[in-house]
Protein backbone atom coordinates (compact mmCIF):
# COMPACT_ATOMS: atom_id res chain seq x y z
CA UNK A 1 0.00 0.00 0.00
CA UNK A 2 2.55 2.44 0.82
CA UNK A 3 4.40 1.77 -2.66
CA UNK A 4 0.97 2.36 -4.55
CA UNK A 5 0.84 5.78 -2.68
CA UNK A 6 4.24 6.92 -3.29
CA UNK A 7 3.46 5.95 -6.97
CA UNK A 8 0.68 8.05 -6.85
CA UNK A 9 2.12 11.11 -5.63
CA UNK A 10 4.79 10.74 -7.60
CA UNK A 11 2.36 10.55 -10.77
CA UNK A 12 -0.67 11.59 -10.41
CA UNK A 13 -2.58 10.63 -12.91
CA UNK A 14 -1.56 7.21 -12.86
CA UNK A 15 -3.86 4.58 -13.16
CA UNK A 16 -2.70 2.60 -9.77
CA UNK A 17 -4.69 -1.08 -8.92
CA UNK A 18 -3.98 -2.63 -5.94
CA UNK A 19 -4.99 -6.43 -5.78
CA UNK A 20 -5.60 -8.27 -2.48
CA UNK A 21 -6.45 -11.81 -1.56
CA UNK A 22 -7.90 -10.93 1.87
CA UNK A 23 -11.43 -9.40 2.77
CA UNK A 24 -9.35 -6.70 3.28
CA UNK A 25 -6.04 -4.91 2.70
CA UNK A 26 -3.85 -4.68 5.64
CA UNK A 27 -6.09 -7.09 7.76
CA UNK A 28 -3.31 -9.68 9.01
CA UNK A 29 -1.96 -6.36 10.49
CA UNK A 30 -5.37 -4.23 11.88
CA UNK A 31 -8.61 -4.99 12.68
CA UNK A 32 -11.74 -4.39 10.38
CA UNK A 33 -12.79 -0.87 11.26
CA UNK A 34 -9.13 0.65 10.47
CA UNK A 35 -8.45 -1.45 7.56
CA UNK A 36 -11.78 0.38 6.00
CA UNK A 37 -10.57 3.69 7.19
CA UNK A 38 -7.01 3.00 5.34
CA UNK A 39 -8.60 1.93 2.24
CA UNK A 40 -10.77 4.35 2.25
CA UNK A 41 -7.88 7.01 2.01
CA UNK A 42 -5.99 5.29 -0.74
CA UNK A 43 -9.98 5.55 -2.69
CA UNK A 44 -9.54 8.98 -1.83
CA UNK A 45 -6.30 9.10 -3.84
CA UNK A 46 -7.06 7.63 -6.71
CA UNK A 47 -6.14 4.42 -5.85
CA UNK A 48 -8.13 1.64 -7.11
CA UNK A 49 -8.64 -1.59 -4.48
CA UNK A 50 -9.90 -5.07 -5.45
CA UNK A 51 -9.96 -7.35 -2.90
CA UNK A 52 -11.31 -10.70 -2.50
CA UNK A 53 -9.27 -11.33 -5.80
CA UNK A 54 -6.69 -13.67 -6.80
CA UNK A 55 -3.52 -12.72 -9.81
CA UNK A 56 -3.47 -15.75 -11.31
CA UNK A 57 -1.15 -14.66 -14.21
CA UNK A 58 1.05 -12.21 -15.81
CA UNK A 59 0.66 -11.74 -19.85
CA UNK A 60 3.31 -9.49 -22.29
CA UNK A 61 5.87 -10.34 -24.80
CA UNK A 62 8.36 -7.97 -23.93
CA UNK A 63 7.35 -6.90 -20.44
CA UNK A 64 3.96 -6.88 -18.38
CA UNK A 65 1.29 -6.40 -20.63
CA UNK A 66 -1.97 -7.46 -18.28
CA UNK A 67 -2.28 -8.75 -15.13
CA UNK A 68 -4.87 -12.35 -15.10
CA UNK A 69 -7.39 -12.33 -11.91
CA UNK A 70 -9.30 -15.53 -11.12
CA UNK A 71 -12.27 -13.67 -11.52
CA UNK A 72 -11.15 -13.73 -14.88
CA UNK A 73 -10.92 -10.12 -15.21
CA UNK A 74 -8.06 -8.27 -16.51
CA UNK A 75 -6.02 -5.05 -15.85
CA UNK A 76 -4.29 -3.50 -18.10
CA UNK A 77 -0.42 -2.73 -16.48
CA UNK A 78 2.96 -1.35 -17.48
CA UNK A 79 4.91 -2.22 -14.06
CA UNK A 80 3.58 -4.76 -11.51
CA UNK A 81 4.97 -4.83 -8.00
CA UNK A 82 4.95 -8.26 -6.09
CA UNK A 83 4.33 -7.75 -2.72
CA UNK A 84 3.47 -11.04 -1.69
CA UNK A 85 4.98 -11.71 2.01
CA UNK A 86 7.11 -13.72 3.36
CA UNK A 87 7.50 -16.31 6.37
CA UNK A 88 10.82 -15.96 8.24
CA UNK A 89 13.20 -19.49 8.20
CA UNK A 90 13.94 -19.55 12.22
CA UNK A 91 15.91 -22.62 11.90
CA UNK A 92 19.23 -21.97 12.18
CA UNK A 93 18.56 -19.40 15.52
CA UNK A 94 16.43 -22.48 16.99
CA UNK A 95 19.24 -24.57 16.29
CA UNK A 96 21.10 -22.45 17.89
CA UNK A 97 19.36 -22.12 21.12
CA UNK A 98 17.77 -18.69 20.35
CA UNK A 99 13.97 -17.87 21.13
Amino acid sequence: MEMAEEIKKMSPDANVTIVEMQTHCLQLVYDADFCLLAEKAMEDQGINILTNEQVVGLEGKEYVQKVLLASKKEIKADCVILGIGCTPNTALSEATGLK
